[in-house]
């Protein structure tokens, strides 16, 4: 009997004394369907809102058909941003001295390169005129008012004399946190790289060859001609704003 009962023990079922225990359960972790989930969605930037500012490109006192015709290839450039904001329908702020005559159809030889009706559909539009008495366009103006009621945040500069009036008016848009684009061949000296003198915040210049000194009509003031450095001219440009090659490549055309 006992031998039996051994027998019985010895033939017990493979699996009963195999027996493990029950494994513990763990919690099932829940493991994401993809990993897009995880990825934070892409910052919204903030929308970059233009406009040009032309700066004393139209007065009256600046008709010498001499001086265009140096001008010419700069009027071009100039025109064919003109035409572009004006398609974008990007304001442009007309910039003068408060003395000057504007002369709004922009005579030879640009006529054929910025037309009257260019002209006439910006000033339908978002044609801005801003009169100032000093070389910074922003002093004494309504120019930054006029900028925040539109939220701008980038300014396209070109215009004449680019050593005074377009370079004061980029310090104080820098000052007050416009991103400024331009190019050189939207910013020139009106003559010959020679710098004319603007005294006392008047527009009646002061032409003066060789050093010499001369009494401004409007003022009465007697000036002495400055020399015009080139080089400084651009590296202020270069370290003051976004130069680039050619107005082409401005952002505000399609690349």
């Amino acid at each position: 009997m006992v031998a039996s009962a051994g027998l019985e023990a010895a033939c017990a079922p493979l699996e009963t004394i195999l027996k493990c225990p029950e494994p513990s359960i763990q919690p099932q972790q829940t493991v994401p369907k993809s990993s897009e989930q995880f990825i934070q969605p892409p910052e919204q930037l903030p929308e970059r809102k233009y406009a040009v500012l032309l700066i004393d490109a139209t007065e009256y006192d600046n008709h010498d058909p001499k001086r265009w015709i140096k001008l010419e290839y700069e009027l071009e450039c100039m025109g064919k941003v003109l035409q572009e904001a004006n398609r974008q329908g990007i304001p442009v702020a007309e910039i003068t001295f408060v003395d000057c005559i504007v002369l709004h159809d922009w005579k030879a030889p640009c006529r054929d390169k910025v037309t009257d009706q260019d002209l006439a559909q910006y000033k339908d539009n978002n044609w801005i005129k801003i009169k100032k008495k000093y070389v910074d366009a922003f002093k004494e103006t309504s120019l930054q008012q006029e900028l925040s009621q539109r939220e701008i945040t980038d300014l396209i500069v070109m215009g004449f004399s680019q050593i005074a009036c377009v370079q004061e008016t980029v310090k104080t848009a820098n000052k007050l946190g416009y991103r400024v684009h331009t190019s050189f061949d939207l910013i020139q000296e009106w003559a010959s790289a020679k710098c004319e003198l603007f005294v006392h915040g008047v527009s009646q210049s002061v032409n003066i060859s060789n050093c010499e000194i001369k009494p401004n009509p409007a003022s009465g003031v007697d000036v002495k001609r400055t020399e015009y450095d080139i080089e400084n001219s651009r590296q202020f440009y270069r370290e003051n704003t976004h130069l680039v090659g050619d107005y082409s490549q401005l952002p505000i055309f399609k690349h």
